[in-house]
């Protein structure tokens, strides 16, 4: 990485019009993504869900996954889900303001338990 930062490039899904995927490129090599849009939980406690949000391993402690965040999420209340032994992933939601939601599930392709954090929403 550069000490310039990356060039971020917002690309609009089109399947999903509402839906925000957000690209981190410094010059060609892309360092990290994020995307968001409607909720896909029929009980979710907010209408928007952080989709998914990777980062590089050169790129982790940057700050680059928390502008991530702030490009596809903005101050919107918003749920996520993630692997409930993801330690750093959930260190990196507490960080950022999000609360453990009570809700569980199965991730599908792996079947290991995940958990739903949510920021600025009515908990549940």
């Amino acid at each position: 990485m550069t000490g310039r930062g990356p060039a971020w490039v917002i690309v609009r899904e089109l399947d999903e019009p509402d839906a925000v995927l957000a690209v981190a490129r410094d010059h060609e090599v892309t360092l990290g993504f994020a995307s968001a849009g409607p909720t896909r939980d029929a009980d979710a406690p907010t209408a928007w869900e952080l989709y998914a949000i990777d980062v590089v391993a050169s790129a982790l402690g940057s700050g680059l996954a928390q502008d991530l965040l702030a490009t596809v999420v903005a101050d919107r209340p918003v749920t996520a889900w993630t692997l409930c032994d993801n330690a750093r992933a959930l260190a990196f939601y507490l960080k950022e303001g999000f609360v453990v939601d009570a809700a569980r599930r199965l991730h599908e392709g792996s079947g290991r338990a995940e958990m739903r954090l949510l920021r600025g929403g009515a908990r549940r």
